[in-house]
């Protein structure tokens, strides 16, 4: 069966093959017959619903601490996993394996470039030139031809909704919602987890579910069903947190024993996590960032200048060069100011040759700032 194609029964296993909410929750779920009375949906239930649900293919979780988002990035995983069997069980795929069907990567921060070459790098997806329009177009192409599933972890959160990558990720989610009821949505996933305040993920326009610091006691028994039926009610009565959930499974006698009877693969949710310091594309210029970054680091400055020029030669769209310019504005305030200054000034002829009058006037500035500092003379100030 072609990855691309799709029949009735695979559009229904879009919807519905992830197990149903508890009995204690079904009620609150219903659409149908709301009651005033009845509690919302809580976070990992009102996962679970979105998740089955064909017309909602990008979802976003929030969580307050890191401890919080690693283990609602495992919960989602297993989520994911036990939809994608549910569709290749009445779809089967001759030749897939279980890992194929989900990517986990992780970053620090959203509005960085690293985020756009960790989804393509999950999706086997070729990106040529860093225009919004066609990044987008290569990862919402893959996501809809495919089944993989992608979870993307985000550690920092983000001040504003704007740049290049905000502006990717808008693209991205419009390409991949249905264009009416009668669309016919991808049978993949793209699930974010982030801090609360994260304004470059919410740029993605979709309705964040926020996890609290402690689970509803109903919600225990989500988080049981999906892990295993048999734990029982004394853990739903604790009202425990998810990242204590998750240290209990963690305990090495505890993994021992699930390996024994469901094999190697079945935590390894969060094992594979893709890091996206593997990629060593020559043709993004958020590895080449990396590289001078690095060469900074080791107080390597020739190598580090020649990796930022070629950083912003294949930063070929206007918002991507500025966001090159920005991260290496941060990087380049733990050196001495002289060095400051040094790669100011290269980074305003830069700027002034490629005809940006912004990008130079702003590193102008940064020249000028570290040239105070450095006590530079007049003549070495006069270019500026």
């Amino acid at each position: 069966m072609n990855e691309g194609a799709r029949d009735d029964s695979g559009a229904r296993s879009a919807r519905a093959s992830v197990p149903p909410p508890p009995a204690s929750v079904r009620k609150a779920a219903d659409p149908v017959a709301p009651s005033a009375a009845e509690p919302p949906l809580g976070p990992l239930v009102e996962l679970q619903s979105r998740l089955s649900d064909g017309r909602d293919p990008v979802v976003v979780l929030t969580a307050g601490d890191a401890a919080a988002r690693a283990s609602v990035t495992a919960y989602a995983a297993r989520l994911l996993r036990l939809r994608a069997a549910a569709i290749d069980a009445i779809a089967p795929r001759p030749g897939a394996r279980a890992r194929d069907a989900l990517r986990i990567v992780h970053v620090e921060r959203a509005d960085r470039g690293d985020l756009v070459d960790a989804l393509a790098l999950a999706l086997d997806a070729a990106i040529v030139g860093q225009r919004v329009g066609h990044v987008a177009e290569v990862l919402s192409d893959a996501l809809r031809r495919g089944r993989t599933s992608v979870i993307v972890r985000v550690d920092e959160p983000t001040a504003a909704a704007s740049g290049w990558v905000a502006l990717v990720l808008r693209e991205l989610a419009a390409a991949l919602a249905p264009l009416d009821d009668r669309g016919s949505p991808p049978l993949a996933r793209l699930v974010f987890v982030a801090p609360p305040a994260c304004a470059t993920i919410g740029a993605l326009g979709s309705t964040p579910i926020a996890l609290g610091p402690r689970l509803e006691p109903g919600e225990t028994w989500a988080w049981i069903e999906v892990l295993a039926r048999s734990l029982g009610p004394a853990i739903d009565g604790r009202a425990p947190s998810l990242p204590s959930l998750e240290g209990a499974l963690s305990r090495p006698e505890l993994r021992a024993a699930l390996r024994e009877v469901a094999g190697e693969d079945a935590l390894a949710e969060v094992d594979r996590a893709i890091d996206v310091r593997t990629s060593e594309s020559d043709g993004s210029p958020w590895v080449w960032l990396r590289r001078a970054v690095a060469a900074l680091a080791r107080g390597d400055g020739e190598e580090a200048a020649s990796s930022i020029v070629r950083a912003e030669e294949r930063a070929d769209d206007p918002d991507a060069r500025r966001d090159v310019g920005r991260r290496w504005a941060e990087c380049l305030e733990a050196c001495s100011p002289r060095e400051r200054l040094r790669h100011a000034r290269e980074a305003t002829r830069r700027a002034l040759a490629g005809a940006d009058a912004e990008e130079a006037v702003a590193w102008a500035k940064h020249a000028v700032r570290a040239g105070e500092l450095a006590g530079a003379s007049d003549a070495d100030m006069a270019g500026l």
